[in-house]
């Protein structure tokens, strides 16, 4: 994921797990009094971090590839709109009886005018041997197609806003997210060693941002 604001979360897991190195090397010396603190509670908040942006990363991938295949499916409607005015033309149906459907207009109504054309073309007595994509199996099929491709990109949506709140959650909660528990780290690590100490100078570099 390259967003900015989704970059953020690896820079701040990043930086979380450097701070949990030097904390390491502290030894005993290292003795925080809430539990959230400790060393082992620091390295679990670590690895439940990493699993919550993988998995958000690979629901992403499978989000966006159902969206692309939704928009390459549903691009061509213009055109093949604008190939059955052409064929309606030259017939006696009148062409202010068929709907309009457009590519770039909400997927679900796009849909629904799809279906009512469907419905219209088999009630008018029309032959066009010669335009097999424009008959009605041949939409009903692409009918189907479509529908099935805006559903696959509907669930992927829900997953992908349900693994975004989980990170969400594990990242910046305020109580027990990994920002705010990071920053208690650091405070704690300054009361522990002088501004001037080796020992905070390079805690003190870390950023965690919500």
């Amino acid at each position: 994921m390259s967003t900015i604001y989704e970059m953020k979360h690896v820079k701040n897991l990043t930086n979380f797990e450097k701070l949990v190195s030097l904390v390491s090397n502290y030894g005993k010396a290292y003795n925080p009094p809430k539990p959230a603190l400790q060393l082992d509670s620091l390295k679990a908040i670590a690895v439940n971090a990493h699993a919550a942006i993988t998995n958000l990363n690979e629901i992403f991938q499978v989000y966006n590839n159902a969206v692309t295949m939704r928009e390459i499916a549903f691009e061509p409607l213009n055109k093949l709109r604008a190939r059955f005015l052409s064929l309606l033309k030259t017939t006696d149906v009148k062409s202010k009886t068929v709907l309009e459907y457009n590519s770039q207009a909400h997927y679900e109504s796009t849909l629904e005018s799809l279906s009512e054309q469907i419905k219209f073309l088999k009630t008018i007595p029309l032959e066009i041997p010669n335009h097999t994509d424009l008959q009605t199996a041949t939409l009903q099929i692409l009918y189907d197609d479509l529908q099935a491709k805006h559903q696959m990109a509907i669930n992927q949506s829900l997953l992908f806003n349900n693994a975004r709140l989980i990170c969400n959650e594990v990242m910046y909660h305020k109580e027990f997210g990994l920002v705010t528990i990071a920053i208690q780290t650091k405070n704690y690590i300054q009361s522990l060693y002088s501004e001037k100490r080796t020992n905070y100078q390079q805690v003190s570099v870390l950023e965690f941002n919500i």
